[in-house]
């Protein structure tokens, strides 16, 4: 489980949360707008982190299948082009 909070803190930073905040020349939003945007930034954020870290639990798992050579060619075809489409998101938005 340790992993996995690591992978949270290690995620936490790059995806908006230390953007700098400035004066804008808009006036202020009610309450209720801001705390509207702040859930809707929070629930995103959730999501990203957490389809970040199912992705390399994914990724692991299908490497770890054909590392034991349970697949057939045409399985393991396909879990190549998995693994490398996962990797090159991961390059993306990492």
């Amino acid at each position: 489980m340790c992993p996995r909070f690591e992978d949270l803190w290690a995620k936490a930073a790059d995806d908006g949360a230390s953007c700098p905040v400035g004066v804008s020349a808009t006036p202020p939003a009610s309450d209720h707008e801001t705390d509207d945007l702040m859930n809707a930034w929070f629930q995103e954020r959730a999501q990203r982190i957490e389809g970040s870290l199912l992705l390399q639990q994914a990724r692991r798992l299908i490497v770890s299948l054909m590392a034991d050579g349970d697949l057939g060619p045409a399985d393991r075809r396909r879990a190549l082009r998995l693994v490398r489409a996962i990797r090159e998101l991961e390059k993306n938005t990492g």
